[in-house]
């Protein structure tokens, strides 16, 4: 009970002086449940359903080639910037993704390989993955 409080307290304290997000996963029997806080500067977010066998192109920030791929699985999203640059989401086998942001986080862009950007990055996942080995 002690530690309980104490965690309690280092995020409240926490909390109050920045704009996190956070996750978490808890796992009972073979059952398991996702919660996620979005604390964010935008207002209103929208609910997307994305069907398999749709032909995508990734939008185009940097140079280099655009990723292109069709989706093998339909998802529903939390969108707040457009279709296809989701925050998070599900796909039909159950496989979820989620972003957290980090402000201090740089990405590695390459002339030579195809790329999206990071909300493309979920939805790519999203539309070609049924699950997430770990080793």
């Amino acid at each position: 009970m002690k530690n309980m409080i104490l965690t309690i307290f280092i995020v409240l304290a926490a909390t109050a002086a920045v704009y996190p997000c956070s996750a978490i996963v808890l796992k009972k029997d073979s059952r398991i449940f996702l919660a996620k806080n979005f604390d964010w500067t935008y207002r209103e977010g929208v609910i997307i359903k994305n069907l398999r066998g749709t032909s995508k192109i990734a939008y185009y920030t940097h140079s280099g080639k655009q990723a292109r791929w069709t989706s093998q699985y339909g998802s529903v999203t939390f969108n707040q910037n457009g279709k296809e640059m989701p925050y998070g989401g599900m796909n039909e086998k159950g496989l979820v993704v989620e972003m957290l942001w980090l402000e201090s986080t740089r990405y590695n862009t390459h002339e030579e390989k195809q790329y999206v950007n990071e909300l493309e990055w979920i939805q790519y996942q999203l539309d070609n993955y049924k699950l997430i080995r770990s080793n």
